[in-house]
Order: structure tokens, then sequence, then C-alpha cells
């Protein structure tokens, strides 16, 4: 239902885990144009990673999105209405839902917060441990109560039954942590693995754009907290949004910019990380 002298542009890909929205992402945010040397990290259904500037790219793909997007997580669900997206722990447990309506369950941005206010707040280990009813006497008094056995799993309490929208309790869970270590470490090895085979350090980074609706809304503090972002990048952090998006607008309204995004395109070169 559109003119029929419109046509369909379709941005090219590197492969088949680095594809079109990857270089419509680079496209936006400008980092193939500049002498700076960037890091784009566009965390979605998969995190896809690319490091460079205006003379060289390399790109790698890591299966990190799901446990971010709410997959593989007890109570994980998109960034939909009534989703918990942050979480504070200051002498208790306070959160925020999408939307202000009852928590249904949390998103990605919220699953980073509990994780890396737990850690803050000594209910859990550096290595991520839940301890066990019985073995709480070194977590604050404040959040003992929350500690709880949630199918047979240690777990930290974060809503109660009778106060979510789905009549059941929300609870980060001892396995919750794990798929965020899993995740976290992933998107960890591909920056490090990308900075490795350009032959720089990451102190050389001078960017850092996180891209996708996750980024848009992650806390960088608790990123850097948790170790999903390396420390050695923190202050050269920015989110830039829906880059995919904002990179296809450009391609349709510039034919210039599609040249670029074939430029973009053979620049990029594409590391089989598994």
């Amino acid at each position: 239902n559109i003119n029929p002298n419109g046509y369909t542009v379709v941005f090219p890909a590197v492969s088949g885990y680095i594809g079109a929205d990857t270089v419509a992402a680079v496209l936006s945010s400008g980092m193939y144009d500049s002498d700076e040397i960037s890091l784009l990290i566009d965390i979605g259904t998969n995190g896809e990673i690319v490091l460079g500037n205006n003379k060289w790219m390399y790109s790698c793909s890591t299966a990190a999105g799901p446990a971010f997007e709410g997959a593989n997580i007890r109570n994980g669900v998109g960034g939909i209405k009534g989703a918990i997206d942050k979480v504070f722990f200051d002498n208790g447990v306070a959160y925020t839902t999408i939307g202000k309506e009852k928590p249904l369950g949390i998103c990605g941005s919220g699953i980073v917060d509990a994780i890396a206010g737990m850690l803050s707040a000594g209910i859990i280990d550096e290595t991520g441990r839940i301890p066990g009813e019985d073995e709480i006497e070194d977590i604050p008094e404040t959040y003992r109560e929350r500690i709880v056995r949630i199918d047979g799993i240690n777990s930290l309490l974060l809503v109660p039954a009778d106060e979510s929208a789905v009549g059941t309790d929300i609870a980060i869970t001892q396995k919750d942590i794990r798929e965020l270590q899993n995740a976290k470490a992933a998107i960890a090895a591909g920056v490090k693995t990308l900075v490795k085979r350009a032959g720089i350090k990451l102190e050389d980074i001078d960017r850092v754009y996180l891209a996708g609706g996750f980024g848009n809304f992650i806390n960088i503090d608790n990123a850097l907290k948790i170790g999903l972002i390396p420390k050695e990048l923190k202050g050269k952090i920015e989110s830039i949004g829906n880059a995919a998006g904002a990179g296809a607008v450009e391609g349709l309204l510039s034919a210039d910019m599609l040249k670029d995004a074939e430029i973009i395109k053979n620049r990029i070169k594409y590391i089989e990380l598994s």
C-alpha cells in the first residue's frame, strides 16, 4: 500500500551474525567516520560488538541477548508495561516499573540493577552465590527475611505474591544470577577479544556506544559494577538508543549514507568467536 514508484532498500550485511542492523547502527553512530577509536555494543537478541574507526573495524557476535531480554530468567519479561526496570538497595529494596504499573516481572535493566545491588549490599559475594537461609548471619538484617527458597533454589524475594500483578512471588534466583553471569561474560569476552585482535588496550578506546532498547535504559554504573562493561571504559560510555533504526532512516533519506553503509560493510572484519 505504498506509492507504486516506491522501492525497498536493504542494508548490506557483513556475515550471518553481523547483519544489516549492525551496519546501520555503525552508520548512525558516526564511528566509521572518526579518527577516534570507538566501541559499539548493541544488546538485542544477540550481543553485537564493533570496535574501530575510519581506518579499520573488527566485529563479533555473542549469544548474550536472551538473558538481558528476560529469557531463561524465572520472572524475566521484555521491556513491557509492568516490568521492573530499576531496583534500588538502600536499607531495603525498592523498584520502579515501566508505566508505573503493578509489577509482573523484571526486564534486563532491572536484572542488572538487582544483581549489582545484591553485590553492593553484601547479599552475594563476588562469585554470585546466594547464601542459604541457615547461613545468612553475614547479610545485613534488612535483607535477611528476603532470602527464601523458591523451586528448591536460594533466591532473593523482590515482590511478594500479594503485591505482584501475576499473583506469584517475583524474585532473583541463584539460577538467574548464573544466567546473567554467562551473558555478561560473553559480552566482556567479546570486547576483550576484539581489543586483542586490534592490537590495542582497553584504555586506548575513546568512546563506547551502547545501542538497542536494553542499552538505552541500563544503569551504566551497575553495568560496570558487575563487569558487563570493563571498568577501564568508565567515563567514556553513552547510550544512543535505537541506533539501527536511526541508521535505517539515514539510509532511506540519503544516497550518500547508503554508499557509506557499503564502505562500513567492506571495512568490518568479522571475528568468529565459536
